[in-house]
């Protein structure tokens, strides 16, 4: 999951484009946030330099962050409402 910090639709094309493939969206995702780059050793720098490097850059100047799949599951079960207050202690 991509958990974009503006500009959204450019830094996915940006990343679809590094990638050489379209994202595959996550279907049980209702925020239509989740997509899947692809097995974990696709996104090294040995398998693809320039997605490496894109995501490395845009994680360390705070542009967007990935999150693994199994991370997005408790928000889905939890309903999560504006008005709750939650403290993620799991990192």
């Amino acid at each position: 999951r991509l958990n974009c910090f503006g500009h959204r639709d450019q830094t996915v094309e940006a990343i679809r484009r590094a990638a050489g493939k379209d994202l595959r969206p996550l279907e049980f995702d209702p925020f239509q946030e989740g997509f899947v780059l692809g097995e974990a050793d696709e996104v090294t720098p040995e398998a693809n330099r320039p997605l490496h490097e894109l995501l490395i850059a845009g994680h360390t100047s705070g542009e967007f962050s990935g999150q693994e799949v199994v991370s997005m599951l408790p928000v889905l079960f939890l309903d999560v409402q504006p008005e709750h207050r939650v403290l993620d202690l799991c990192a």
